[in-house]
């Protein structure tokens, strides 16, 4: 006789993050589909599939929702990033793959909607809880940085001084990627940025 296996309830948190994973997301597709100024709670819980006081319960609101869905894009440039190369790697290999994988988060769709928060001077310059986001993923980067490059670059303001020079460098080429001023693969400036990268490292 066939046993029947019954399905495994989720625990509550399993079913918070789920939710709250719903809601983040339908924040970058809300952004990108319907712009900035539409990205309202509404939009966003309509997007999600949840209440709004769901929605309000997890982030408190629409800054709440925003900011989280900014931190999140972080954490998935730090997924796509992945593990560096083994230390024995030539130089010039690492730079070049820490390039190319940068390069696969900032042209994508989620990056550039998350970019329309900064670009629009969303958050106020004295909200607590950007701020503490800011400040997180400013320490986070420069784990990114002291994991690829700690060996070649020990000096901490060197080192972010080449990730926001990076960080600006491929925000641009994104930019203008959305414009259809160029190719996605953007081969030569990526080269010249790696260039650029290893003349400071060298």
């Amino acid at each position: 006789m066939k046993t029947e296996t019954k399905p495994v309830s989720k625990t509550h948190a399993e079913r918070s993050a789920e939710t709250r994973g719903k809601i983040v997301d339908a924040v970058v597709a809300c952004i990108a589909e319907l712009g900035l100024k539409k990205t309202t709670t509404n939009a966003i819980a309509e997007r999600a599939g949840v209440t709004w006081g769901a929605l309000q319960h997890h982030f408190g609101g629409l800054n709440g929702c925003l900011i989280a869905a900014f931190d999140e894009s972080f954490g998935r440039f730090v997924k796509t990033l992945g593990e560096p190369p083994p230390q024995q790697t030539a130089l010039p290999g690492r730079v070049e793959i820490f390039v190319e994988r940068a390069w696969a988060h900032y042209s994508s769709t989620h990056y550039l909607s998350m970019f329309q928060l900064l670009l629009n001077d969303v958050f106020a310059a004295d909200d607590k809880q950007w701020q503490q986001s800011q400040q997180s993923i400013i320490h986070a980067m420069d784990d990114v940085w002291k994991r690829f490059f700690a060996d070649v670059i020990p000096d901490k303001e060197k080192r972010r001084m080449l990730a926001r020079y990076t960080h600006s460098v491929l925000t641009g080429l994104a930019v203008s990627y959305s414009y259809q001023w160029g190719s996605k693969q953007m081969k030569d400036e990526l080269q010249l940025l790696q260039i650029s990268l290893l003349s400071q490292m060298s």
